[in-house]
């Protein structure tokens, strides 16, 4: 289940990065409508906290992500914060990066919320990602693998006229 850190941590800085750039923005952007998207994940019945979960949909221009809070439950949010995602039928991806506890950068440069809260940091980290990504630490993945990727076994439809509560039961 080890799982590379430039993939897992460009997925999750490549998802939010837009959020955080298009936060101020509004009037005049032409996007698809969204819904709202709430739910739970459990892995061998038990709330996840801290996974990543997107929502990807052929033809949108971009996947919705979002992250389980202490029992589980995440909202999604595709263009703005908890705005959700657009209906149709979802490719769904579930996974929990483990830094090694030795090699954690965020927690030593004042950790992933302040990526989250500076789009300049955030970008600037990705930079770094990009031009050195053997500089960056292993990960490895808390969740089966099997949920991380294109392949994922999770499909749902999020609906227009919902409700769109999804649980999300990983097993091993």
């Amino acid at each position: 289940m080890r799982m590379e850190l430039p993939r897992m941590r460009a997925v999750a800085l490549l998802s939010l990065l837009p959020l955080a750039l298009l936060s101020g923005c509004g009037d005049g952007i032409d996007r698809p409508e969204t819904v709202p998207v709430t739910g739970t994940v459990l892995y061998n019945g038990k709330p996840v906290e801290k996974a990543v979960v997107s929502f990807s949909c052929e033809g949108a221009p971009r996947s919705a992500v979002g992250v389980s809070d202490a029992e589980g439950k995440f909202t999604l949010s595709t263009f703005g914060h908890n705005d959700g995602a657009i209906a149709g039928t979802h490719v769904v991806t579930v996974s929990k990066p483990n830094p090694k506890a030795d090699q954690a950068p965020a927690a030593a440069s004042g950790g992933d919320q302040k990526l989250l809260n500076d789009p300049a940091a955030m970008t600037a980290e990705m930079v770094k990602m990009i031009e050195d990504p053997g500089a960056l630490p292993e990960f490895t993945g808390l969740l089966p693998e099997k949920y991380s990727g294109a392949s994922s076994p999770l499909s749902e439809t999020v609906s227009e006229s919902g409700p769109n509560e999804f649980v999300l039961q990983l097993t091993d």
